[in-house]
């Protein structure tokens, strides 16, 4: 017995820890105490997301698979168009107003719009914050990516007489100068016309956008008539297509047409094999330029698109533009929008989802893919370092970041919108019939105009004047 006390008077340390492992093992405490696993507010919750465009839907796939595995819920991104199964849906601009005019789409929560909240709602450009995505003065999406095109051109054959690269053309009349003067070795000095419609469609609005009034920015925004519309008077509802300032679109497409091939084709190609000059390209087309060793041959330059000479006043007449040309963005007819159904039993989880596929990483991301040809909607998204993946040196990266801010046009208060009623899709069609008539010489401005005005007063025939000034009007925004 003495010396088991003489044992535990030398090593107390060992009864001290025996003592502390009797109650550790009776309060069931066996190591440090585990922090509480992180909140899953989503938990159980299956969402649909339909995205009828196969490359934006796989690139979403990765993304709402990440926001799932946080948050605790499902998603299932199909490749396809919206069907009463969707939750939610990632669609062109133009496609949204079929589904407002019925009263499918949800309004975007008011917190999503508080400063404190990743998705930065007050760094979205402003059109893509109330305009694009919003139908009747309401916001009823958010957008995924805008839309662009840029003026591209190989400097080794758009030469002065000095034998050094010629200036980028500042204007769609410089532009027609340039291919008359390059197109005397026997070369078309422009790009083929798309086969595309959507293509040849977006060539036409953009010169008419800049044809149909004077680009103002906000210190002149008293200054800035028509509002957002251009292909319908808001206040009548009637077509406005043999203004003046389409006729000018149609004609420059009518006088151009010599200095193409003869055939629709592909701009990129064209470009490389040397039968062009010049081309407006959409980012898509960007990212395909040739490249040697991952960077774009030094031959090829980027540029805005151009302006124009003259704009059309409110009483249709000419206006002396100054040097620099008037340009007037034409926006919304590409890119993604993310809406959630009413239906919806997810509508949270939704609109969570949309604002994170939304915010600024999101938006970078997108861009950082130039396989996608996703456009800026974000004022961050006017940096150089945005654009670093299409294989531009330095100069040209930073050519391409000016290119796109000029598109997005966040210094210009009165933007003019891509067409978006329910309608759209047939109207479209009936003008593009006419608009390739003109740009293959079969017909004037005057006279294609004529007959795509007449195309769309029948198809007005037989329904609701009522609805249909309604419906034009909720597509610019107004009620």
């Amino acid at each position: 017995m003495q010396r088991h006390r003489s044992y535990l008077a030398a090593r107390p340390w060992r009864v001290l820890a025996a003592v502390g492992l009797l109650v550790g093992l009776g309060s069931g405490c066996t190591g440090p105490v585990a922090p509480p696993p992180a909140p899953r507010p989503f938990a159980g919750t299956t969402l649909t997301v339909a995205c009828p465009d196969p490359a934006f839907a796989a690139e979403l796939s990765g993304r709402c698979a990440a926001w799932a595995a946080r948050t605790g819920a499902t998603v299932k991104v199909l490749p396809e168009s919206p069907t009463t199964a969707a939750d939610a849906a990632v669609l062109r601009p133009p496609e949204l107003g079929a589904f407002a005019v019925r009263g499918e789409l949800a309004v975007l929560p008011v917190a999503l719009k508080d400063p404190t909240h990743s998705l930065q709602w007050g760094r979205i450009a402003a059109v893509y914050q109330s305009v694009i995505p919003a139908w009747g003065g309401e916001v009823v999406g958010l957008p995924l990516a805008g839309d662009g095109f840029v003026l591209v051109y190989r400097a080794d054959r758009l030469v002065g007489k000095d034998g050094r690269p010629a200036a980028a053309p500042a204007t769609w009349e410089d532009v027609a100068e340039a291919a008359a003067a390059h197109s005397a070795d026997g070369k078309p000095a422009l790009a083929p016309l798309p086969a595309d419609s959507l293509r040849l469609l977006a060539l036409f609005q953009h010169i008419a956008a800049c044809h149909d009034r004077r680009g103002v920015s906000d210190a002149d925004r008293k200054d800035a008539a028509g509002g957002l519309a251009l292909h319908f008077n808001p206040d009548t509802g009637a077509a406005r297509l043999e203004a003046p300032a389409f006729v000018a679109a149609a004609d420059w497409l009518h006088r151009t047409h010599k200095f193409r091939p003869p055939s629709a084709g592909d701009p990129v190609e064209a470009l490389e094999k040397g039968t062009a000059a010049i081309a407006v390209m959409s980012l898509a087309d960007l990212a395909r330029l040739p490249k040697d060793g991952g960077q774009v041959a030094a031959a090829y330059r980027v540029a805005p698109l151009p302006g124009t000479r003259t704009f059309f006043d409110t009483a249709n007449k000419p206006v002396r533009a100054g040097p620099a040309g008037n340009f007037v963005p034409f926006l919304g007819f590409g890119g993604q929008v993310g809406v959630v159904f009413k239906r919806s039993p997810g509508a949270a989880a939704a609109w969570d989802l949309l604002a994170e596929l939304a915010s600024p990483p999101a938006g970078l991301a997108t861009l950082n893919n130039p396989a996608l040809g996703a456009g800026p909607y974000r004022l961050e998204h006017t940096e150089p370092g945005v654009w670093l993946g299409y294989g531009f040196d330095a100069d040209r990266t930073a050519d391409l970041a000016r290119a796109t801010a000029r598109y997005l046009g966040v210094t210009v208060s009165n933007p003019v919108l891509a067409l978006r009623t329910p309608d759209q899709a047939e109207l479209m069609a009936a003008l593009e019939a006419e608009v390739r008539k003109a740009a293959t010489g079969q017909a004037s401005g005057a006279e294609a105009m004529k007959r795509a005005t007449e195309a769309w007063r029948k198809h007005d025939t037989g329904q609701n004047p009522d609805e249909l000034k309604r419906w034009r009007r909720n597509a610019v925004g107004l009620p």
